[in-house]
């Protein structure tokens, strides 16, 4: 298990957002498909660093329908730049709920006037338990650190560890 050492002076931010997924739209015929648009977290400022530290998952559904309708490919998460676009390389697969999950990690802007989105793609089958119904929401929620400690910021960028910021504990 990793535990982030972060300064004190680091500021949290708790965000949400609601993704919808219809059912017979053009895109996914008989299936329910997911509205990729990415959704607004929070402003990004490149005077800081940010630590998505927790994230949670789940959807207006019971999850045993949830689970019962994915099929390959499983609809994926992903963390969105509006100045550069994936701020990860892979996305985090949305199979079970996940109520309190490790986030991805550390971002950084080096653009003025960012944002951090949510983009959530996929589509999913519609089963005997989601007959009529049209509409499903996926709820999102983070939980990110704004980091602006000027020698932190150092450490981190200039990689004077491959530790910084974090110390592993044991199981």
């Amino acid at each position: 298990m990793i535990i982030w050492q972060i300064p004190h002076t680091a500021i949290p931010y708790s965000c949400s957002a609601v993704v919808l997924a219809r059912f017979n739209e053009p895109q996914a015929p008989g299936a329910y498909y997911i509205d990729p648009t990415p959704q607004f977290l929070l402003p990004v400022k490149p005077t800081a660093i940010y630590l998505i530290d927790r994230f949670a998952f789940s959807t207006s559904l019971p999850e045993d329908y949830w689970c019962s309708s994915l099929r390959a490919p499983i609809p994926e998460l992903a963390l969105w730049s509006s100045q550069k676009g994936n701020c990860y390389p892979k996305p985090y697969q949305l199979g079970v709920y996940r109520p309190d999950a490790s986030g991805p990690g550390w971002y950084m802007s080096i653009a003025g006037n960012d944002t951090l989105n949510a983009k959530v793609s996929g589509t999913f089958l519609q089963t005997d338990d989601t007959i009529g119904i049209s509409t499903v929401k996926i709820v999102l929620s983070f939980d990110i650190y704004e980091v602006t400690d000027t020698n932190f910021q150092i450490a981190h960028r200039e990689g004077l560890s491959p530790n910084v910021g974090q110390q592993n504990r044991g199981n």
